[in-house]
């Protein structure tokens, strides 16, 4: 069953100087439990990390628990992450080497204790292979969302589309078809 698709038509996530980590999350659909996936369009401005697309989210500030993917341009990293009462820990990671001011596609899913995820830049077709894995336990329900990390960053999304019990969230193409650059302007 797919849960929700929202389209955002470039809505920005924008951190302060002066501010953290930050989380958007939706309460529709409600908080999941079990098998999730995420899909989004996203590209981003920032020193070190870009977006963080999030599930299993749950907590307050400071006590925050999530798992989410990543772009880490210090080191050049794909990355699969988990928030636990607050402490932050990479699982897993590869090689990223994308333009992040270009948008790209992200999916990220929850099968069981398996954790995969897959990002390619816009105009390509989805790989058929996922781009990192890893297994983990912690977290086995809560809400999907954007996140943001780095202070001074900012994140352009465009897309987010949820599949729960085993469903593939819809990509852009599957929802409405091929796009123009034009939608997509490649300037933040």
């Amino acid at each position: 069953m797919v849960l929700a698709l929202l389209t955002f038509n470039n809505q920005r996530h924008e951190l302060g100087e002066s501010r953290g980590r930050t989380a958007l999350v939706w309460n529709v659909p409600d908080r999941i439990v079990g098998d999730v996936e995420v899909y989004s369009m996203v590209r981003g401005e920032s020193a070190n990390t870009l977006f963080q697309l999030a599930i299993c989210v749950s907590g307050e500030q400071g006590e925050e628990n999530a798992y989410c993917v990543d772009v880490r341009l210090g080191d050049g990293q794909f990355r699969i992450n988990r928030y636990q009462n607050g402490r932050f820990s990479t699982l897993r990671s590869t090689r990223f080497s994308g333009d992040p001011a270009a948008w790209h596609h992200v999916r990220f899913r929850r099968e069981g204790n398996r954790l995969l995820a897959r990002t390619w830049p816009d105009g390509d077709p989805e790989p058929t292979r996922w781009s990192v894995t890893t297994t983990d336990e912690t977290h086995r329900s809560g809400f999907v969302g954007l996140a943001g990390l780095q202070p001074g960053s900012s994140n352009d999304w465009a897309f987010l589309s949820v599949g729960v019990g085993g469903k593939t969230a819809p990509s852009w193409s599957e929802a409405f078809g091929s796009h123009s650059g034009e939608r997509f302007p490649a300037t933040l």
